[in-house]
């Protein structure tokens, strides 16, 4: 996925996974329910930009023979293995291209969903440009596009244990070893604290709890990439605004917002001018 090489997700592929809130069925739910009128799922085009091995894109296929999926991935190693599940599967509704992102063009036609899971904190600026341009160009009109990143301002305490993690293991070659090496760095690190009641010694123990129970290719494509740039919601929202494309919901759920007591969210609204705020 990654756009300046896709050694490490060749050497090191992503596990191979399915995200209901990115579904084209789910998303159209949200638009429903936001007084949108999206495309029928069961009649649409769905583009996935970083779409890996397929594995999210593949179960909407089989879900709805009736709509085009297309996937976008720099892993031609991913890509390959893809095309094979597929393949095995006799799926004729689903096609994987290992291109770059700054490759999709207007010739891949337009598309009623979009989703771009996982790529847009680890991708330069000029990709970040080319996913924005992409939503805001190929989805057709009432389309819905879904984009995730590392937030601000919970990434501020996993980005600690990030760099610290990045920093022990720098100048390793072999991936899979540095992820291990830095999940054990990190257990070191906790048990050596002197005070292990500090706010320091808590970030550092609840994410070192966290990566125990991740996988290799996880733990070193969130947080070993060269590029981890996390955003506020605020700074993701002026540059798609920049764009022309407008804020509906939150994909997995109706926001942190909704699950607060009445009294605080009393609060927020206080503070906050509009809706995005």
């Amino acid at each position: 996925m990654q756009d300046q090489g896709a050694n490490s997700y060749d050497e090191l592929p992503y596990t191979d996974n399915s995200f209901y809130y990115t579904h084209p069925d789910h998303m159209a739910t949200v638009a429903r329910l936001h007084g949108l009128w999206p495309a029928d799922p069961a009649r649409c085009r769905v583009l996935e930009l970083g779409c890996a091995m397929g594995g999210n894109l593949i179960p909407m296929a089989l879900k709805f023979p009736d709509s085009q999926f297309v996937g976008v991935d720099l892993s031609a190693r991913q890509v390959t293995e893809g095309k094979a599940t597929i393949e095995a599967l006799g799926l004729r509704n689903v096609e994987l291209h290992a291109r770059s992102i700054l490759e999709v063009d207007a010739s891949m036609g337009a598309f009623d969903f979009i989703v771009c899971h996982g790529v847009y904190s680890w991708v330069p600026a000029a990709v970040r440009e080319k996913i924005l341009a992409i939503l805001a160009e190929s989805l057709t009109p009432g389309g819905m596009g879904y984009v995730s990143y590392n937030t601000y301002p919970g990434w501020h305490a996993r980005g600690l244990a990030r760099d610290l993690m990045a920093y022990h293991v720098r100048g390793a070659s072999a991936l899979r070893d540095s992820a291990r090496a830095a999940r054990g760095f990190l257990a070191e690190l906790v048990e050596a604290l002197p005070d292990p009641s500090t706010a320091y010694a808590a970030i550092l123990k609840a994410e070192g709890a966290f990566l125990e129970g991740v996988d290799d290719a996880y733990l070193y494509h969130e947080h070993l990439e060269e590029i981890n740039r996390p955003f506020y919601f605020h700074q993701f929202m002026g540059d798609a605004s920049a764009r022309g494309l407008a804020f509906v919901a939150e994909a997995k759920s109706d926001g942190l917002a909704a699950h607060l007591p009445p009294a605080a969210r009393a609060r927020i609204d206080a503070w906050a001018g509009d809706a995005l705020a």
